[in-house]
């Protein structure tokens, strides 16, 4: 008689079982010990320490992590900052739940406009098409009932905003409207006299046939950020959609293009003090052009998708950032905390998450900010009008001018129908600005923020004199320096002179 004797290795069960399928307690225990020190029993460890987390229980949480710490030798430092998190003392932030935009379905990505009075967000209902785009406007310190923003931007496919820039002329849309070439692109519509364009798709390289989304668009509008799936970033290529690192982002890094003269450059990846070889999702980078929010379930964090800040240490360089940092239990969860986006004056926040105690799926919340999560600089917002000699609103590109640096600090368009034009300065430096437009000039105008700290507002209406009223006129030149007591001219003047050469050498 033959005998046939089957060896079960407990081990081999667990190293061959997926973690999509463990869900008790028990078998994520077994998991951890038999895949450790693998990422996927890291996970493993998160989630078991999850119903501590979310029960505010941080000392459970805790000895859940110092339990399995020696398992995972080479993340010593990761386990350390994340027990390190637990263990902090809580700083009273208020989080709370919008309920007035709120409902039982999904409200998620929240984009504010640069005066914070309007809040575009994405509403599912849960079914195929059934993304929307929404909007609600704030009203004393109530954001009142959403409306649906209509055609064109929500139509019978799955629309969402991803941001808008800071003159409110364009948005940044995700989905898979006309001329889109990957599993997901990133479109834009621009605001004309006659109404809103058509959907329009960024061109490549920024859209590629890999996943591309969470586009936006800087306060400067000289870079678009946004995260791809796509080859080249940091880690093993790994598309959205599968199952990875215990959900299924994929490998998303966050990517920057620089605009010029002749269109937007070719993507660069952020690098690896920003990006992992996991998910990074959701980019967004306050006026103050230095302090970049990004959601990561790559970096130390409480579960699938943590919000950190990070600081950006040169203005020439997109590869050089402050080590980010966990912005703290009171606002991470386990769970899926994303689209962090900052108010322009740095006193709030807003963001989606699917934690417990919401009204359904995923919904949006407000946080009061701690010193610690502030933005790196505060800025200046200077808003007003356009219009010409006789008072009618124009459409007009406002430029502005570092004049410490002599450099190009930024621009943005009028609003085509009101001439309405909100712009953003970070304190710190002294500016020059003007508005121009064919067949008219403007008197420029200086704002010196240099020993400027705080938070601050300005109006300020930009007149265009039409060349016709001009007609044996003077032409007056500001922002000319001289040093004390001579003639040398400062490098600050030679923005002002060369806009005045621009001007004489196209109106002759």
């Amino acid at each position: 008689m033959i005998v046939f004797i089957f060896i079960f290795s407990i081990p081999n069960i667990f190293a061959q079982r997926d973690l999509e399928t463990i869900t008790s307690p028990e078998e994520l225990r077994q998991y951890i010990l038999y895949t450790a020190p693998s990422e996927d029993a890291f996970v493993a460890v998160q989630r078991l320490a999850a119903p501590f987390i979310e029960a505010k229980d941080y000392n459970g949480a805790m000895k859940v992590y110092l339990e399995y710490r020696d398992l995972f030798i080479e993340n010593f430092d990761r386990t350390d900052k994340i027990i390190s998190l637990l263990g902090a003392m809580e700083q009273g932030l208020t989080v709370t739940n919008i309920e007035t935009v709120n409902t039982k379905k999904s409200e998620y990505f929240p984009v504010l406009t640069i005066d914070g009075l309007i809040m575009y967000f994405t509403f599912a209902e849960g079914k195929k098409g059934g993304e929307d785009i929404y909007f609600s406007r704030l009203i004393g310190d109530t954001w009142i009932k959403p409306e649906n923003l209509g055609s064109p931007f929500s139509t019978n496919e799955n629309d969402a905003i991803n941001s808008v820039s800071a003159d409110g002329n364009t948005m940044v849309l995700f989905g898979s409207y006309k001329g889109f070439i990957g599993g997901g692109d990133n479109f834009y519509i621009e605001k004309t006299s006659t109404g809103w364009s058509q959907i329009k798709p960024f061109p490549k390289p920024i859209n590629s046939q890999y996943w591309e989304c969470d586009g936006f668009l800087t306060a400067d509008g000289k870079a678009f950020i946004f995260t791809s799936d796509r080859p080249g970033g940091v880690g093993e290529f790994v598309k959205g959609g599968q199952f990875y690192h215990g959900e299924y982002e994929g490998n998303t890094d966050i990517w920057v293009s620089v605009k010029s003269d002749s269109g937007w450059g070719k993507p660069v990846n952020l690098g690896s003090i920003v990006n992992t070889p996991f998910a990074e999702r959701s980019p967004f980078l306050h006026p103050d052009g230095k302090t970049l929010y990004f959601s990561s379930d790559g970096h130390y964090g409480l579960g699938s998708l943590d919000v950190f800040k990070s600081v950006r240490l040169s203005d020439t360089s997109w590869l050089e950032w402050s080590e980010p940092v966990n912005l703290g239990k009171e606002i991470n969860t386990p769970g899926y905390d994303v689209a962090y986006k900052i108010s322009t004056d740095g006193k709030f926040a807003y963001f989606s998450s699917d934690r417990q105690g919401g009204k359904g799926g995923y919904d949006i919340y407000r946080v009061t900010l701690s010193k610690e999560a502030m933005p790196e600089k505060n800025v200046l917002t200077i808003k007003g009008k356009v219009t010409d000699e006789n008072s009618k609103p124009l459409d007009a590109k406002l430029l502005w001018f570092n004049l410490n640096e002599n450099s190009n600090a930024g621009s943005l368009t009028s609003d085509p129908e009101t001439g309405n034009y909100i712009i953003t300065l970070p304190n710190g430096s002294n500016y020059s600005y003007f508005a121009e437009r064919s067949g008219y000039y403007s008197l420029s105008s200086n704002i010196d923020l240099t020993a400027q700290n705080e938070f601050s507002e300005l109006t300020v209406d930009i007149v265009l004199q039409s060349l016709k009223s001009l007609q044996n006129a003077a032409i007056v030149l500001n922002n000319i320096y001289f040093d004390f007591d001579r003639s040398d001219l400062q490098q600050g003047s030679f923005v002002e002179l060369d806009r005045g050469v621009k001007f004489l050498n196209h109106n002759p």
